[in-house]
C-alpha cells in the first residue's frame, strides 16, 4: 500500500468535513441501562421483556428496524437512532441539530414514546457510568458479530476491557470544526478538558451492587482497557498536529476485524497494511473510526467521550457546557488560555489521581474543581433552563453520583 497516498486520502476526508461556523451542528449520544424498576437488575437483550422486546415495541410505534441477520439490533426515525452497546446498553443517538433546544425536543419526544413501553414492563432507564447491580460475567453480549471479535481481542489487551464493553455507559457529544487549525485547537482543548469533565460529572457510585468507595470508575476501567486505542491521542500535543498527524495515528491502529464479502473477518495487522485508498474509502474509514476509542475521537466531527451517563436534565446542562466552550469564540479562547501548558503527562497523572481524590485531584498545579469553577466564571450568565446545574456543581463541589 502507498502510505503517503493513504495519509492524503484521510487528510482529504477530514478537510472535506469542515463546516462554516454558521453551519455548525451539535449532536449527542446518550447511553443508559434498562433496569428492573424494583431490583435494579439490568435487562439483557435476550430475556422475555428484554431489549430485543423493547426494540420490537418501538418498531410497532413506527420506528424503522436495523437488523443483524434476523435480530433487531436498533431502530431509527428521522430525528434519532437507538443503537446497542455490547452489553445491551441502550444508546439514544440524537441526530445533530443547529441548537440544543431542537436536540432536547427530539429527546423528550422519544422519551414520551419509550417510557410507557418500559412502565408496562416495570422497567426504567438508569443513568450511571456503570451497571447498578449486574455482575459483568452475567452480562451477555448482544448478537452482533463485531462485538464477538472486539471481546476476544480487547480481553487480551486490558484487565477491564470487558467491563468497558459490557458494563459502562456515557454521554458523547459531537462538535464541528471549520479548518485544520480549528480542528487541531479543538482536539487539544478537548483533551485538556478530559480529566475535568470526567471527574466533575462522575456518576458512578456503585460497582456490581456494592458502593464504589473510590472515584471515576469509568476512568479506571478505560485506563485498563487498551493503551493503543484508548486514552489521550499523544499527537494532539505536537505543534504541527493536524489532519496528516491524525491520519498517521489511524493508520497505525489495529482494526480488530475487517469486512470481507460483507462478513467480519479477524484482522490484527495495522490499518496501513490493509487500507485501500482507491475504493470504498468512506466505508473503510468509518470502520477504523469506530475501532478507536480515545477520550476525544475525530472523524467528520470531534467527539468528547469521557463523561458518565447523566440523568435528565443534567445531561443537557452538560451539553450546554460543551456547546458554550466550543462554539463561543471568546469562551473558547479564554478556556484555552486557562489550560495552556497542560501536558499529556499532566492529564495522565490527573486521571490516576482523580480515582483516589475525585475533584480534589490536581491537574497540573490546580485542583480539578478549581479549574471547573474558573471555567463556569469565564462562561458567565447563560440564558437557558438547565445551565444553572453546572453552576451548582461548581459551587457545591458535589458529584452527580452523590446528589439526592
Amino acid at each position: 500500500m502507498n502510505y503517503n497516498k493513504q495519509k492524503q486520502v484521510i487528510s482529504d476526508f477530514l478537510h472535506k468535513s469542515e463546516k462554516k461556523q454558521n453551519e455548525f451542528l451539535i449532536g449527542a449520544e446518550l447511553e443508559y441501562f434498562v433496569v428492573d424498576d424494583k431490583t435494579h437488575k439490568s435487562a439483557s437483550y435476550y430475556e422475555e421483556k428484554g431489549i430485543h422486546s423493547i426494540l420490537k415495541s418501538l418498531v410497532a410505534k413506527g420506528f424503522l428496524p436495523d437488523f443483524e441477520k434476523a435480530n433487531i439490533i436498533g431502530v431509527s426515525n428521522p430525528d434519532l437512532a437507538v443503537t446497542l452497546e455490547p452489553g445491551a446498553q441502550f444508546e439514544i443517538s440524537l441526530n445533530p441539530q443547529k441548537n440544543l433546544k431542537l436536540l432536547e425536543q427530539n429527546y423528550l419526544s422519544f422519551i414520551q414514546i419509550l417510557e410507557p413501553i418500559l412502565a408496562k414492563n416495570e422497567q426504567k432507564l438508569y443513568s450511571s457510568g456503570y451497571h447498578p447491580l449486574t455482575e459483568i460475567e452475567d452480562v451477555k453480549i448482544i448478537p452482533k458479530k463485531r462485538y464477538e471479535f472486539m471481546s476476544e481481542y480487547l480481553s487480551k489487551q486490558g484487565t477491564m476491557a470487558l467491563n468497558m464493553m459490557k458494563g459502562t455507559a456515557s454521554i458523547q457529544v459531537a462538535v464541528d470544526y471549520s479548518s485544520e487549525k480549528d480542528f487541531a485547537e479543538k482536539m487539544l482543548l478537548a483533551a485538556q478538558l478530559t480529566p475535568i469533565l470526567s471527574t466533575v460529572f462522575d456518576n458512578s457510585g456503585v460497582f456490581e451492587g456494592k458502593p464504589y468507595k473510590d472515584y471515576c470508575l469509568r476512568t479506571k476501567i478505560w485506563n485498563n482497557c487498551d493503551d493503543d486505542r484508548c486514552g489521550i491521542i499523544p499527537q494532539v500535543f505536537d505543534a504541527d498536529f493536524g489532519y496528516e498527524k491524525h491520519a498517521e495515528y489511524l493508520l497505525n491502529l489495529v482494526p480488530i476485524f475487517i469486512l470481507k464479502a460483507g462478513e467480519p473477518t479477524k484482522c490484527e495487522k495495522p490499518f496501513k497494511y490493509i487500507f485501500n485508498p482507491e475504493k470504498e474509502i468512506e466505508e473503510q474509514l468509518n470502520h477504523i473510526f469506530s475501532m478507536c476509542f480515545p477520550d476525544v475521537r475525530a472523524r467528520n466531527y470531534i467527539e468528547l467521550r469521557m463523561t458518565d451517563s447523566l440523568p435528565y436534565p443534567l445531561n443537557f446542562a452538560f451539553l450546554e457546557l460543551v456547546n458554550e466552550i466550543f462554539y463561543n469564540n471568546r469562551i473558547f479562547q479564554e478556556v484555552s488560555k486557562l489550560l495552556n501548558g497542560i501536558s499529556l503527562n499532566d492529564i495522565n497523572v490527573s486521571k490516576v489521581e482523580s480515582i483516589k481524590h475525585g475533584n480534589s485531584a490536581t491537574l497540573g498545579t490546580k485542583r480539578i474543581i478549581d479549574y471547573f469553577r474558573e471555567i463556569i466564571e469565564i462562561i458567565g450568565e447563560v440564558k437557558s433552563e438547565h445551565f444553572h446545574l453546572n453552576r451548582k456543581l461548581a459551587e457545591s463541589g458535589i458529584l452527580p453520583r452523590d446528589m439526592n
